[in-house]
């Protein structure tokens, strides 16, 4: 992972195109760079993490790049919101309106441990009916590091038969 922001996420191989249609890392962190004064500011624990499973989602075996849930993104917005009015005098941006992304159990969404009854989807090497396994390349684009245990899938999902 080559993005600054993005060196303390808990995954570090990512898949692109992201959701803005970068196709690079450089590309990425070049725009997410203008969040920094937000972080800096520390307006919400779950600001880095939530913008960079927007600019460097993490890989999956998933044809597509997974979606932060609506529920991390509204975390962000409560805590966030106030510093992006003092400081730009300017409301929640519609590229990042809550609205467009998935609630966890309904739809497949990543979103960060926020406690124990959480249950993460660890990398398997076996597939399990029903869950995401992390098991080697995506259009050999990303391949799976066994210590990175990234984050928790929520959402409903089909049997794989």
């Amino acid at each position: 992972m080559s993005i600054p922001l993005c060196k303390n996420v808990p995954y570090n191989m990512t898949v692109f195109p992201n959701v803005f249609q970068h196709k690079t890392q450089y590309e990425a962190s070049m725009e997410v760079h203008r969040w920094w004064p937000l972080v800096e500011r520390e307006c919400s624990a779950d600001l880095s993490f939530f913008l960079c499973s927007l600019y460097a989602p993490p890989c999956t075996i998933l044809d597509t790049a997974l979606l932060p849930c609506r529920e991390l993104c509204l975390r962000v917005q409560r805590g966030c919101l106030p510093a992006l009015d003092y400081l730009y005098h300017s409301w929640w941006p519609d590229s990042l309106n809550c609205e467009r992304f998935p609630r966890g159990g309904e739809e497949v969404c990543i979103d960060r441990p926020q406690n124990s009854s959480q249950v993460s989807v660890p990398p398997t090497s076996d597939p399990i009916r029903g869950e995401i396994t992390f098991d080697g390349t995506v259009d050999g684009t990303c391949v799976y590091a066994p210590d990175a245990h990234c984050c928790v899938v929520r959402g409903k999902l089909r049997t794989v038969l």
